[in-house]
């Protein structure tokens, strides 16, 4: 057996160190070239500026949407309060309806007595003087002694010549002014009861 065949059929230990020379492997380089590079970093800088971008329309969506908001709330407190308001003036209309038709009895009866006294001063005044004597809007006449102020629903009355057919009948109609509709017979009624039971003086 030659040396050459010796070596041929010797048994190799799998522990020992491999001595035998290998071949350099070529290194392999993973950094990637400049130009990948460079559309890398033109792509993060596309990237950025395009977030910015986003960013601020974002920002100015919300700077228009905010006087959107505060003309909102304007809008809705104005007609909130425009309803408040109407809602207020249906209930004063109510009250003043309910009280006149509550009182109307009351103003009916201190009208009739009023007229009354009136007429039978008038008509004494007439067979004394044979005429009537007429008054212009007043709350107190001197001549017949007739005072309304302390009256609670009407402040004034006058005596005119009352048209007729007949000339050679004179006659006269008394007005009188105070509490002839819903507000200012609710006016004459409040009045009174704050004077009533709430003392100015």
């Amino acid at each position: 057996m030659t040396e050459n065949e010796s070596k041929e059929w010797e048994i190799k230990d799998p522990n020992a160190p491999d001595n035998t020379p290998q071949e350099k492997q070529p290194e392999v380089n993973n950094e990637p070239p400049k130009s990948v590079q460079d559309s890398i970093a033109n792509a993060v800088q596309q990237y950025s500026s395009f977030q910015d971008q986003i960013n601020n329309t974002a920002f100015n969506k919300k700077k228009t949407k905010e006087p959107k908001q505060g003309r909102t709330k304007k809008r809705g407190f104005f007609s909130g309060f425009i309803v408040s308001v109407i809602t207020l003036v249906f209930l004063f209309v109510l009250l003043c309806i309910a009280i006149t038709y509550m009182v109307q009895p009351e103003v009916d009866a201190e009208a009739e007595d009023i007229v009354n006294t009136i007429e039978k001063l008038e008509t004494a005044y007439y067979t004394t003087f044979n005429s009537f004597l007429f008054i212009k809007p007043t709350s107190y006449d001197k001549t017949l002694d007739i005072d309304i102020s302390t009256s609670k629903y009407f402040t004034a009355f006058e005596v005119v010549p009352k048209k007729s057919d007949d000339k050679e009948t004179e006659k006269c109609e008394i007005n009188l002014y105070g509490a002839k509709g819903i507000f200012s017979i609710a006016f004459c009624y409040l009045k009174s009861f704050i004077s009533e039971y709430i003392p100015l003086e």
